[in-house]
């Protein structure tokens, strides 16, 4: 068994989604960033004083080594004109040591302007953003998940994550501060000292999601000292009986430069004399790790659940209905126990994060007929990016450009302006257009002399045999032909021959009518 399918079985054993729990190790791989000792050379050397001296007047504690730099940085930050920018953006600094984190920041800020677009890290990029997740952990302070996950809800800093009500969904919890706020980064010993005295809170905090999801920790080492203070914190809470509820549900992907044949390995990490049971893998590239997260099953889409939960809570502690979430009260005499409760998220919701991640071709070929989910832009992503690519092998006929640009994903010439997520088979067969539904051989004489005799498809279609009709469609004039007058016939024909199985002449003149309804034979407004 590969690596991609045996962690694709491991995390489709639990019940819930995984979250990711993300290190330094993946801004360094997709952004170039610094590591830790890297970003502190960066602002020593703004210092005039040599990296080495404060690491050995620090005794290598890396947070002393910070809180010493931004000692000395402060003044080359107040009088240095390279920084005069700053000083208008940032006037009044909190503190002796704001003037490095603000730089710092500012450094990290703009970082994933350079996330590749080509190449093997974009290949990883995509599956990744296809990863079906629930939410994700890290001590970065870079934007990168936000960029990766749009649309997640996200908490900067201890506080935000103890004193508000994260829902655990959908959410991005940045414990090590942004560089979107400064002031929320930790960065020095007096940070970490901040830190540290409320990490029995957050392990608290984090613990609750251990146990309720599997967690992939990407971009750290087993050693790592952030993990290793983490999983401290976890373990003096967590008693001996309980470690059980961590088994397999901690699995640490290690990368490694050199070739490495990947498997899942059951193995422990002691901290503080506490055996805790991980799972773990050393790979060399991303893409077996990202594909098998793709290929979960996707339940229901992490944004919406995320809301659903939201508002539950809201009712729970306020006894009121918020936002868009309507309660129907029950009467006094009904025994509780009987009572089935049902939340629903709206028919749009389930049909793009339920029904169509199971459409068959036949379904694909229907709804371009139908046309009744085209303003769902949310479900038409999940069939181009999920669907689409199932039924595009070889030369099987299947429309893309009613789904594309329902997507948002096709220019005003209707060419695909977003190529983001798209498998290449979708890629490939819009850029043939016409050419991949049209005959690449001289029509036969016996269909040119039929079409020849008949002024349109229209009168065509009404004298002669279906099974004739729509093999001669292949040879119709497109500029005069009758759309509304096609889509009908389609649909009539496929409620008489194609319900089951559809024919290959049926899903070749749905493609056909794609590309003239949809895609580049799609002719301008008079």
């Amino acid at each position: 068994m590969t690596f991609e399918e045996s962690l694709l079985n491991h995390l489709s054993g639990f019940e819930t989604a995984p979250l990711l729990f993300v290190g330094s190790g993946m801004s360094r791989r997709f952004l170039g960033t610094d590591d830790w000792e890297g970003l502190l050379k960066r602002f020593a050397d703004l210092t005039g004083q040599p990296y080495a001296r404060y690491k050995a007047n620090a005794d290598g504690d890396a947070a002393r080594v910070a809180s010493d730099i931004a000692e000395k940085f402060r003044d080359v930050w107040w009088e240095d004109a390279a920084f005069e920018e700053s000083r208008k953006e940032h006037p009044s600094p909190s503190s002796r040591e704001a003037p490095l984190k603000i730089e710092v920041a500012k450094h990290f800020l703009h970082s994933t302007d350079d996330l590749p677009t080509t190449g093997a890290l974009r290949d990883e990029l995509d599956l990744l953003k296809r990863a079906v997740i629930e939410g994700a952990i890290t001590t970065n302070y870079d934007l990168l998940l936000e960029t990766i996950f749009d649309g997640f809800e996200v908490y900067v800093g201890q506080n935000e994550l103890l004193f508000n009500n994260p829902q655990g969904v959908g959410e991005i919890y940045k414990i090590h501060g942004s560089a979107r706020r400064p002031e929320s980064i930790v960065l020095t010993a007096g940070d970490y000292e901040s830190f540290n005295d409320k990490n029995q809170y957050l392990a608290a905090k984090l613990l609750t999601l251990f146990v309720e999801h599997p967690i992939v920790f990407l971009g750290y080492s087993l050693s790592d000292p952030n993990i290793q203070e983490i999983l401290r914190n976890i373990a003096t809470i967590l008693t001996v009986e309980n470690l059980h509820k961590l088994q397999d549900r901690l699995i640490f992907i290690q990368w490694s430069p050199d070739p490495v044949e990947s498997f899942l390995n059951r193995t422990f990490i002691s901290v503080e004399g506490v055996t805790i049971p991980i799972q773990s893998a050393t790979v060399n590239e991303f893409v077996p790790t990202f594909s098998a997260m793709a290929r979960l099953r996707r339940r229901i889409n992490p944004r919406i659940l995320r809301r659903v939960k939201e508002q539950v809570y809201d009712l729970v502690s306020t006894s009121e209905s918020q936002g868009s979430l309507f309660v129907r009260d029950i009467d006094a005499d009904v025994d509780p126990a009987t009572v089935e409760i049902v939340i629903g998220v709206g028919i749009r919701e389930q049909l793009a994060l339920q029904g169509v991640v199971g459409w068959t071709r036949s379904s694909v070929l229907r709804h371009v007929l139908v046309q009744d989910v085209g303003d769902n832009q949310e479900a038409m992503e999940v069939v181009c990016c999920e669907v689409l690519p199932q039924y595009l092998s070889g030369t099987t006929n299947t429309p893309v450009f009613y789904y594309l640009g329902a997507a948002g994903r096709l220019s005003p010439e209707r060419e695909v302006s977003n190529e983001a997520e798209l498998h290449e088979r979708v890629k490939s067969r819009a850029a043939k257009g016409y050419k991949a539904v049209r005959p690449t051989k001289v029509a036969t004489r016996k269909l040119g002399e039929t079409i020849a005799s008949y002024g349109n498809f229209k009168e065509l279609a009404e004298k002669e045999d279906k099974s004739i009709a729509l093999q001669a469609l292949q040879f119709v004039d497109m500029t005069n032909l009758d759309l509304e007058h096609l889509r009908n016939y389609l649909l009539e024909a496929f409620e008489e021959t194609a319900p089951g199985k559809p024919t290959t002449a049926w899903a070749k003149a749905v493609c056909i009518y794609d590309a003239a309804a949809f895609g580049p034979l799609k002719q301008p407004a008079a």
